[in-house]
């Protein structure tokens, strides 16, 4: 008797899905919370390096709360562009926690470019100064599509929206996409640093590189960076740090990740919205979070995938 073909979600099928962004916000932000308790199992990724400058993932992760578990296959080409292909790809297996059957194969690409725009979402979230209205995106590919619109949804009275992209028509597209969904007042910024001088909140997702300067980030700032190289380097040790797991963060370190070494980090985001660890403590400190991604996020996402699939009825 042959055992039953493993149902696979196809990025355009998950698309179809059209899942609510504030239930991936309540989902995403469940699976960070649990982190901060210490209540998930999280191994430190381990990857290939097969080229200068890129990787492939395994990332697995198991959520008790939740009931799901699994492992994202993931990997990160930046010169993926010019060959017209995406620069993040992978697969994702769920398993049952039980028994540990694989019971769903994910595409990926989208589960990971939205996790770790709502983890952004998240950290800006809980440390934005009051009164933010200038946000700043650089990097306008599909990290600068996600995180603009997770960013807005966090920050819904901004007033105005900077963009920039080496690639000035992708700057522009985004501008168009974002008027379907936002009153703010949206411009394309000639350089990096029109885009991101004095914004109240900048996100730096960037695949090239990009340096940020430290008399661009105001007082009362807050940023998050998701770039291919680290473009905050400058501001390390003048700044209030935040990452998702900063276990991770020191084992990327010991390989190079971060030029002239990690300062001390403030905080994880999940101690963050535990209360266990203050997020802004005053108006005038300014705020950066450097989110690795972490594979509880994709599963938590990929539940909710899941989920909605079967609720079509589909197999």
């Amino acid at each position: 008797m042959s055992e039953p073909a493993l149902p696979y979600l196809s990025n355009d099928v998950i698309l179809s899905l059209a899942l609510p962004l504030a239930d991936i916000f309540m989902a995403v932000e469940r699976a960070m919370s649990e982190h901060g308790k210490g209540a998930v199992e999280l191994p430190p990724k381990i990857g290939l390096h097969t080229r200068p400058g890129t990787f492939i993932h395994a990332m697995p992760a198991y959520i008790p709360a939740l009931n799901v578990c699994g492992m994202k296959w993931v990997s990160g080409y930046p010169g993926n562009a010019a060959r017209g292909l995406p620069t993040i790809l992978g697969l994702l297996v769920l398993n049952d926690p039980e028994t540990g059957v694989p019971y769903a194969l994910l595409d990926a690409q989208w589960i990971t470019a939205i996790r770790t725009a709502v983890v952004s979402g998240l950290i800006v979230r809980a440390c934005v100064a009051p009164k933010a209205r200038v946000l700043a995106v650089a990097g306008c590919g599909v990290q600068g599509r996600h995180h603009l619109r997770c960013l807005l949804h966090v920050l819904p009275d901004v007033e105005q929206v900077r963009l920039y992209d080496v690639r000035v028509e992708s700057a522009e597209g985004l501008r168009h996409e974002a008027a379907t969904y936002t009153q703010a007042h949206m411009e394309v910024a000639p350089t990096p640093e029109a885009c991101l001088r004095g914004a109240d909140v900048a996100a730096t997702c960037t695949s090239g590189r990009l340096e940020v300067q430290d008399d661009w980030f105001p007082e009362g700032g807050t940023a998050v960076g998701v770039d291919s190289q680290v473009a905050w380097g400058q501001l390390f040790g003048k700044v209030k740090l935040i990452m998702d797991d900063e276990r991770q963060a020191r084992e990327f370190e010991k390989h190079g990740k971060y030029p002239g070494g990690l300062p001390p980090v403030h905080a994880e985001l999940g101690q963050i919205l535990l209360g266990a660890r203050p997020g802004r403590e005053s108006p005038t400190e300014r705020i950066l979070g450097l989110p690795l991604g972490l594979a509880i996020a994709d599963m938590a996402v990929a539940q909710l995938v899941w989920q909605a699939f079967r609720s079509t009825g589909r197999r």
